[in-house]
């Protein structure tokens, strides 16, 4: 429910409205709960069919959940979910690649009880808007965390005012409209989250009606990981760890809908690969750190599930898929803008030298998004244009005061994207307008040097060994290499040269290669070749070389060699 437990919102279900006034009038209620159980009698004859057999299945697969009637049943499955993966979705994405800084320790952690992160559950309706819900929801608990407020965003908006061709027929997350994305053929001015109460939830696809206020605004959101589909736990966890709940697709079949209870561990399929959109909000590793459950939260009212809760197996249902994050911290409250901060009077440069002074620049407490720090000032803004796309380099030298550097991707402290004390650096930046700021937190006045450059983007290729299975005579291996590009450019044709090591080190056979014909920035390859031997091959080491032949120019040439020993084990 969004606004009251007295009715659904959009095209709710005329026969349980009926009910619903039904029982309201012979027992003279002034208010009324949200169903969550209907009257055997009552259930259409369908329906209850369906949960019998469900009831059954789950009881004769000793599966840790229960299942019966909840408002949700009176919809299809199309109805609720409808997250539409779209056509090469990774070609263009953001990756964060949380394994490489897993800190995160807790056996459990739970969003919601932090002050400000326990946000009401929503009600989609039929409209199958799960993608919107999934949208906002993770904001919604920041926004509340970090300024200290409750709000209730607008869904209705990222349904009628995207131009994206998404609705209630579908649509996959559209955090780039709280970020950047300004549709302007929708009559919009500006981007960022609308706040409900100026676009209301219909539950069905009614125009846009802009320009609306947008007063809550993202800095940046990524998905989790590499360019698979579903992130390691110790990576989902993580993010939610140090972003917020995380936005994930899940495949919702029959058992998912008819939920009541307990922990999910039904693998269900779904037309496509995942069809719905949901929010973790925590994890429990009750049966270990890669074995525990995530605390989903749902969008089709308490109601459903525990509350509108549910707790679910790591992998289940391919829970996780495209796992993202959205990136908000106190900066961006609209109440906390600091007027310290101005771009007007930013100095235009190029690449290259400059040498600044802080002396007679704005002051005044900012704080920025990218680093959380508060700087005094004086401040120095400078705008600068590339014209293509590289790591934006930002270097300090010869400071006369302890200064710091600041990239933004906007005029707006919230915008902050990469910061150092010495250096910044934005990689893989599109090329654009960008705004540098030199600042200080002891409030003195100082001189320095700037630099300013564009890294020309460049592949860097790597690889290593996630599967090395010998058959039973150990004369036959079974290998699967992971060859990543980390780099901000694609790597052409290269090839990979697979060698035969007797200690690790030394190449002493070439067993054969494979030929790459490109590989995008971004992007992993999975290789699985077999390599057999009369003599065996147990004991013995597997060199993969990743462009063996040096044709490619990388940002790092020395991490290209992957190392596997054939287990001695049978």
């Amino acid at each position: 429910m969004r606004k009251t437990k007295l009715y659904f919102k959009g095209s709710y279900r005329k026969v349980s409205l009926m009910v619903l006034v039904a029982f309201l009038t012979s027992l003279g209620l002034a208010q009324a709960q949200e169903l969550t159980e209907a009257p055997k009698n009552q259930i259409r004859p369908e329906i209850k069919a369906q949960i019998e057999t469900l009831q059954q299945e789950v009881a004769e697969k000793g599966h840790t959940f229960t299942v019966g009637y909840n408002p949700a049943m009176e919809y299809t499955i199309s109805q609720l979910a409808g997250l539409v993966v779209p056509k090469g979705w990774r070609k263009n994405a953001r990756f964060e690649e949380m394994d490489r800084y897993l800190t995160a320790t807790s056996t459990s952690f739970d969003w919601r009880t932090w002050p400000g992160g326990n946000v009401p559950v929503r009600n989609q309706g039929s409209c199958g808007s799960c993608w919107a819900f999934g949208t906002v929801a993770p904001l919604e608990a920041l926004i509340g965390v970090h300024c200290g407020k409750s709000v209730d965003l607008s869904e209705q908006y990222l349904v009628s005012c995207n131009q994206s061709g998404w609705g209630c027929q579908g649509g996959w997350f559209a955090h780039d409209y709280h970020e950047w994305l300004i549709p302007t053929g929708k009559g919009e001015t500006d981007f960022g989250a609308v706040l409900e109460t100026a676009f209301p939830y219909k539950a069905y696809n009614v125009s846009c009606g802009g320009p609306h206020a947008h007063p809550y605004k993202i800095s940046d959101w990524r998905f989790v990981g590499s360019s698979n589909g579903v992130p390691t736990p110790a990576a989902i966890k993580q993010a939610i760890e140090n972003y917020g709940p995380v936005s994930v697709a899940v495949c919702v079949g029959s058992k998912f809908q008819a939920y009541r209870s307990g922990i999910f561990n039904a693998n269900e399929t779904c037309s496509g690969t995942v069809n719905h959109a949901v929010t973790l909000v925590g994890w429990n590793d009750d049966l270990g750190v890669d074995n525990g459950y995530w605390i989903l939260k749902n969008s089709w009212g308490t109601g459903w599930g525990e509350g509108g809760y549910m707790r679910i197996r790591y992998g289940v249902s391919k829970v996780g898929f495209a796992a993202n994050f959205v990136v908000f911290s106190g900066a961006n409250c609209p109440d906390s803008a600091p007027a310290p901060f101005d771009c007007t009077g930013a100095t235009t440069i190029g690449l290259g030298t400059v040498f600044g002074t802080t002396d007679g620049g704005r002051t005044g407490d900012v704080t920025y998004a990218c680093s959380g720090q508060a700087e005094k000032g004086p401040r120095k803004v400078y705008k600068v244009t590339t014209s293509s796309a590289g790591d934006l380099i930002a270097t300090l030298s010869n400071p006369s005061v302890d200064l710091d550097v600041f990239i933004l991707k906007g005029c707006s402290p919230a915008n902050c994207a990469a910061y150092g004390d010495t250096t910044a650096s934005l990689v893989n930046a599109p090329a654009g307008t960008y705004y540098i700021v030199v600042d200080t937190k002891s409030g003195a006045a100082g001189t320095f040097n700037l630099t300013v450059s564009l890294a020309r983007p460049l592949p860097d290729l790597s690889g290593s060994w996630i599967q090395m299975s010998p058959n039973s005579t150990g004369k036959i291996v079974y290998t699967t290499l992971k060859v990543n590009n980390t780099g901000n450019a694609t790597a052409g044709r290269f090839r990979v040269g697979y060698y035969l090591s007797s200690d690790g080190s030394k190449l002493d056979k070439l067993l054969g290669t494979k030929t790459i014909s490109s590989l995008a920035a971004g992007r992993t390859v999975y290789l699985y070749p077999r390599f057999s031997s009369s003599a065996g091959l147990r004991g013995k080491y597997l060199i993969a070389k990743v462009d063996y032949l040096n044709n490619i120019v990388e940002k790092d040439e020395t991490n290209n060699v992957a190392t596997g020993l054939v287990s001695l084990k049978r």
